[in-house]
């Protein structure tokens, strides 16, 4: 039997105490600001992929098909990880994620699954909490419910969204999407491949300050190649500026969703190996005074290898600016290469 070669990397996320499921009982707020793969020798196949926090570490995981696993051909990645940590005596905070999730849909359709959840603010220690945010923490995905090798793709995504709270319960909706995508070299049984996966969430209380949510979004566009150079978003494709509550001292800015839709305008042959894919929230500016917050968000995929097709990425995203009357903001960043069958690093700070 072949050796399945995957990756999981466990970034310890130095100077950030914390705890598994449930309440944080550190100051801390961790929000994950992006993640990142690169395939190091050309495009794959996506079986396994996931990034998040967890606690005071990150985790990152990725499995590519037969020509990255070992059966046809190996191949290496690198990652990234960025998460801020943000201190407030005015936050509290409660951890959870979904059940697992199964994906439903058609070649055609994206395969999706969303879930309401419901946060009893009492049990989760946020009775005494004015406002409320919801940020993605993580999640993950897995094709080997239906096909071990994976599949090739047309767009990705996990978000929450829609969160209100009455009667002394937060819901809000947490949704997980991959879509399958036909290629021109490889047959696939795509209406027979399905996948699984969980979407990892934090709620963040306010007992004082304010929150502002913001959407954004851009397209890219990628002639066809021989190992093109496909560049990211320019400098103001990515800037986005949120407009806050004057005067309050502290600010930071939570990932709420993101989502690549992959020619989406093309019938025949939609889907795309993945060579790189990245999100990464980054550059941030905060005034005070004004309650503005502007920073960058590079939402990135490359299909990029021997032979290349063409290819437009529509990317979206979605945030969430949280205020405090006084906090302090730090942003890291973590890299690494991985090339064993599942590798475990810890981090010093950066």
């Amino acid at each position: 039997m072949t050796a399945r070669i995957w990756v999981v990397a466990l970034l310890v996320l130095a100077g950030c105490p914390g705890s598994g499921p449930g309440d944080d009982p550190a100051p801390d707020v961790r929000l994950l600001d992006g993640f990142g793969f690169r395939w190091q020798e050309r495009p794959h196949r996506i079986n396994k992929i996931g990034a998040g926090l967890d606690g005071a570490a990150g985790v990152l995981t990725l499995e590519g098909g037969s020509w990255a696993d070992g059966q046809e051909a190996s191949d290496a990645a690198t990652h990234s990880l960025h998460h801020t940590a943000f201190s407030s005596d005015q936050v509290v905070i409660h951890h959870g994620e979904t059940p697992l999730l199964t994906l439903a849909g058609s070649p055609s359709q994206a395969a999706t699954a969303e879930t309401q959840v419901s946060v009893p603010l009492a049990e989760a220690g946020l009775a005494a909490c004015s406002q409320f945010a919801v940020v993605l923490r993580g999640f993950d995905l897995d094709t080997d419910l239906t096909h071990e090798d994976g599949y090739t793709t047309r767009g990705i995504g996990a978000r929450v969204k829609d969160a209100s709270a009455a009667e002394g319960v937060l819901t809000f909706t947490a949704r997980l999407r991959i879509e399958a995508g036909a290629v021109p070299d490889r047959i696939q049984d795509l209406a027979s491949y399905g996948a699984t996966g969980r979407v990892r969430y934090t709620v963040i209380g306010l007992l004082s300050g304010a929150v502002t949510a913001k959407s954004h979004g851009y397209t890219l566009s990628y002639p066809a190649g021989v190992d093109p150079s496909q560049e990211h978003a320019t400098a103001g494709q990515q800037t986005v500026v949120i407009q806050g509550t004057p005067g309050l001292a502290a600010g930071a800015v939570g990932l709420t969703g993101f989502d690549f839709r992959l020619n989406p305008d093309t019938s025949l042959y939609p889907g795309r190996y993945m060579r790189e894919i990245s999100v990464r929230d980054y550059d941030f500016a905060y005034a005070s005074g004004t309650g503005a917050l502007t920073f960058k968000c590079d939402g990135y995929f490359s299909n990029s290898g021997p032979v290349t097709w063409a290819l437009e990425n529509e990317f979206s995203a979605s945030f969430v600016l949280i205020q405090v009357a006084s906090g302090t903001v730090v942003h890291q960043s973590h890299e690494g290469t991985q090339t064993a069958v599942q590798t475990w690093v810890g981090l010093d700070p950066q």
